[in-house]
């Protein structure tokens, strides 16, 4: 017997905006779990040292072969009724043979269950599984595939056919002049997505990079829609993003996408925030004694170009670019703005 303590709900503009964050909320294996203890010879049990919270107590029977879980708060007496659990077998194929080598993730009513096959034959085999529905995810080095089934108190087959990969490829530039941008970290995040894979690879810094040429290729894409994010330094802060659209082992060229150039030295500031609307870039904010301030800018003014270029096409391209820590120290940019001037403002130390 276990006790796990059920986390308090989200608000509700953070639901779906993360993956990661969605399942740790949502799959009871992330949440805080009491020591387990087992059941005496009359089956009652007794969990003690709980905080003030609600919990999710669960069963499982000897050597797994049964589960059952209930809702419940410290003080509680619960009754719970095991139920025998279920096993998923089945095939993984692709053009119609065998795979060979393939990891699978089947996630149901009481977490997941993860394989690796390494089977001739294709087979896969999870065991122990509580009855309900479940959710499957196939990766291999020939494809990947999703499935779904209603897994029972007994067996089930869910037999899976891989879709090949796609390819996405494109090329990093530097939005002012379209000069190329080697080394600058790129990832796609498809929108069925049922992971935060993408951010993982971030973490541990093995996502696809752009080379000298500022040429990048991502490989392994499922199929469907998604959207490649072009990462700074630290392969966290977006400093572009382009939609796609990818069909069975296509091979995708999403041509030229403009960045900011990333930082190089200290975070500056030009002691100002911005915010794009429809078709401006409006200042929102000036500090006292900043840059922005000391050139005459104030809340309200409209930018219309930067160096002296029209900036109607790449409004959130500029804001990004003149946000705090965006750019270096010492940046001198030249703003026109919808009043008729234009001004210069050099970038301090942030």
């Amino acid at each position: 017997m276990t006790a796990r303590r059920v986390p308090a709900a989200l608000p509700a503009e953070v639901v779906g905006k993360s993956p990661m964050m969605d399942e740790q909320q949502t799959n009871s294996e992330w949440w805080w779990a009491s020591e387990p203890v087992l059941t005496g010879a009359d089956g009652k049990f007794t969990i003690s040292k709980l905080s003030d919270a609600q919990y999710l107590v669960v069963a499982e029977g000897p050597r797994g072969a049964s589960r059952a879980e209930k809702k419940a708060k410290p003080g509680d007496v619960v009754t719970i009724q095991l139920a025998a659990l279920g096993t998923l077998t089945g095939h993984v194929t692709s053009a119609g043979a065998p795979v060979v080598g393939y990891s699978i993730t089947c996630r149901g009513p009481a977490g997941s269950a993860d394989r690796s096959s390494a089977a001739a034959d294709g087979a896969y085999s999870l065991e122990h599984l509580a009855p309900g529905a479940y959710s499957c995810h196939v990766e291999a080095d020939a494809g990947t595939t999703d499935g779904k089934i209603a897994v029972p108190a007994g067996p089930a087959t869910l037999d899976l056919a891989l879709t090949p990969w796609s390819t996405l490829t494109g090329q990093i530039v530097n939005m002012f002049d379209h000069t190329a941008l080697a080394h600058v970290n790129v990832v796609a995040s498809p929108s069925n997505a049922n992971d935060g894979a993408f951010m993982i690879d971030a973490i541990a810094g093995t996502t696809p990079k752009s080379d000298a040429s500022g040429r990048f290729v991502i490989n392994k894409v499922s199929v469907g829609k998604g959207v490649v994010m072009v990462l700074d330094n630290t392969g966290f802060k977006p400093l572009a993003t382009k939609d796609y659209v990818v069909a069975n082992g296509q091979r995708l060229d999403l041509g030229a996408i403009e960045i900011v150039p990333p930082r190089t030295g200290d975070a500056g500031t030009f002691g100002m925030s911005t915010e794009a609307g429809k078709d401006v870039l409006t200042i929102t904010q000036v500090k006292e004694g900043g840059p922005a301030a000391t050139a005459g800018l104030v809340v309200g003014d409209v930018i219309t170009s930067l160096a002296g270029q029209p900036i109607k096409d790449k409004l959130a391209l500029v804001e990004t670019y003149l946000s705090s820590g965006s750019i270096g120290v010492g940046v001198t940019v030249q703003l026109g703005l919808a009043r008729g001037t234009t001004v210069a403002v050099t970038s301090v130390k942030w």
